[in-house]
């Protein structure tokens, strides 16, 4: 696994897309995930309501900015999707070994990930180091 995979995790509700933005070491590597959601709106109307939670930290990204020729079904944006790098997870990478890989995404998407994720008043200094953003 790498920064800047699109993965698709089956969360019980249905498939949700992640992105790697970082990869930590550690007793157990672990790699500090950013959801996408196309409840662009909602996110929009939340952001900033809150001391944890930005406006800067929100990435738009339009369906032509990424298409995946790999498991193109599962991968691919269909509409406005939107990344709210105000809550990014850190996940053992065991645990993700049954998910769908997807092409990568690009650098320009990376770096605005991470910046996202690195002016998010929600995610603390000792997660930014870990996972490398600063």
């Amino acid at each position: 696994m790498q920064v800047g995979d699109m993965i698709v995790v089956d969360l019980g509700s249905g498939d949700h897309r992640f992105v790697v933005v970082g990869i930590g070491s550690g007793l157990q590597e672990k790699v500090l995930l950013v959801m996408a959601t196309s409840k662009v709106e909602k996110r929009r109307r939340h952001a900033g309501k809150g001391v944890l939670s930005t406006q800067e930290s929100l990435v738009e990204v339009q369906p032509s900015e990424y298409q995946s020729k790999e498991n193109t079904k599962h991968c691919s944006l269909t509409k406005l999707t939107c990344f709210d790098c105000n809550n990014p997870s850190p996940v053992p990478v065991s645990y993700l070994s049954g998910c769908v890989t997807c092409d990568p995404v690009s650098t320009n998407l990376i770096d605005k990930l991470k910046q996202g994720v690195r002016c998010s008043p929600a995610v603390d200094q000792d997660t930014k180091e870990t996972f490398r953003l600063q």
